[in-house]
């Protein structure tokens, strides 16, 4: 994170490595599961998360039924 005493530019630098995380987390993401995230382009990395587990519990539904 940017050590620069400038808040604009904190929160320019705070929201980049926001994406960056959130692609690195979205694109890690494999198989059905990940195919089915990266459709709903998620804009944060909680959003991206909730999709991940209510995909993986309907592909646990899934497979119990």
């Amino acid at each position: 994170m940017c050590k620069e005493g400038d808040p604009a530019a904190q929160r320019i630098h705070r929201g980049n490595a926001d994406r960056m995380i959130l692609v690195s987390v979205v694109f890690g993401l494999s198989g059905v599961l990940g195919t089915q995230v990266s459709y709903e382009a998620p804009r944060d990395i909680g959003q991206a998360l909730s999709l991940a587990l209510t995909v993986q519990e309907a592909e646990n539904q899934e497979k119990f039924n």
